[in-house]
């Protein structure tokens, strides 16, 4: 088992059982600093692996503290915008690695698990 490590802005990276370099999908956990309630976030998908969960909303929400664009050069998503209040509001980010899936049904997992946690909207 894999520890948990802190990103630059203190986000918890919880990688768990799951091969880093394939395909997986992740939660993001925002942690009540009062009652210790967990919310889950957002539910993503990422087909290299580990290093775009656990790197590209780190360094985005320091680009959004710092006044700085997108690392997309268009516009901060939702979730960015979460992120950064949780930040400001001194709660817990986790960013938790739950299961690898096969490439060629990411999409559908992907969408199952936003399902499961009510975050898929049509």
């Amino acid at each position: 088992m894999n520890s948990i490590r802190k990103s630059k802005l203190g986000f918890e990276l919880h990688p768990g059982d799951v091969v880093p370099n394939e395909p997986l999908l992740y939660l993001i956990e925002v942690i009540d600093g009062s009652t210790g309630e967990i919310d889950v976030v957002y539910v993503g998908k990422s087909n290299r692996g580990s290093s775009r969960p656990f790197t590209a909303y780190d360094n985005n929400i320091r680009r959004m503290i710092a006044g700085d664009p997108p690392r997309n050069g268009k516009e901060f998503r939702p979730i960015h915008h979460r992120l950064f209040d949780a930040y400001h509001a001194g709660q817990r980010v986790c960013i938790r690695l739950v299961k690898n899936v096969p490439a060629d049904t990411i999409l559908i997992e992907e969408r199952l698990l936003q399902i499961h946690y009510g975050l898929f909207f049509d």
